[in-house]
C-alpha cells in the first residue's frame, strides 16, 4: 500500500444502509440518496481522523451520481482526482 493512503470501500456504507432500509428495495446502493451522502460524509471523516488520503475504488454507471459525489466531496474539503476506466478503452485481448 502507498504510504499516506487508505482504501475506503464505499460498499460497506451500502451494507449498513441495506440492514436499516430492508423495506426499501433497490438494485444498486447508488440509487439511494442516503448512500451517496453518507459515502462522502464517511470519506471526509476518515480523512480527518487518519490524516491520510483515500483511494475509493468504485464502479459508477450513472455519470450524474459521480458528478454529484465529486461536487459534494469538494464541499467537505476533499480534493480528489477521479480516475475512470471505460470498458471501451480497456483491451480485453492478450
Amino acid at each position: 500500500m502507498l504510504r499516506g493512503f487508505r482504501i475506503f470501500d464505499a460498499e460497506t456504507v451500502g451494507y449498513m444502509l441495506r440492514a436499516n432500509l430492508e423495506d426499501h428495495d433497490t438494485t444498486d446502493f447508488q440509487h439511494w440518496p442516503a448512500w451517496r451522502a453518507l459515502v462522502v460524509a464517511t470519506a471526509v471523516e476518515l480523512m480527518r481522523q487518519t490524516g491520510e488520503n483515500l483511494i475509493v475504488p468504485q464502479t459508477v454507471l450513472d455519470q450524474g451520481y459521480m458528478a454529484v459525489t465529486i461536487q459534494v466531496a469538494g464541499w467537505g474539503g476533499c480534493q480528489g482526482l477521479p480516475v475512470m476506466a471505460s470498458r471501451s478503452a480497456v483491451s480485453t485481448s492478450w
